[in-house]
């Protein structure tokens, strides 16, 4: 499934660490970021767990369309955190 479809995606706090990125296969840890995704598999909606930073590997093109769409409509993007 392509971000272009419609889903959900969210950023959260993994609760415990039973979840399984999806792209390294390696456990979440508590407490660290992950990225969630729902999924639709044989008509059951559940999430799928990501690694931000294997979320964010995976979907390079996609983020940087929704950088230039943000700035487009003339929304300031600063990923540097600076004013």
């Amino acid at each position: 499934m392509s971000l272009g479809e419609s889903m959900a995606v969210w950023i959260e706090e993994s609760p415990s660490s039973r979840a399984e990125c999806r792209v390294c296969h390696r456990l979440i840890s508590k407490g660290e970021k992950r990225v969630g995704e729902d999924d639709n598999w044989r008509g059951f909606w559940s999430p799928r767990y990501y690694h931000l930073k294997c979320w964010i590997r995976q979907n390079k093109e996609f983020i940087k369309e929704l950088l230039q769409a943000l700035r487009e409509n003339g929304f300031e993007v600063d990923l540097d955190g600076k004013a």
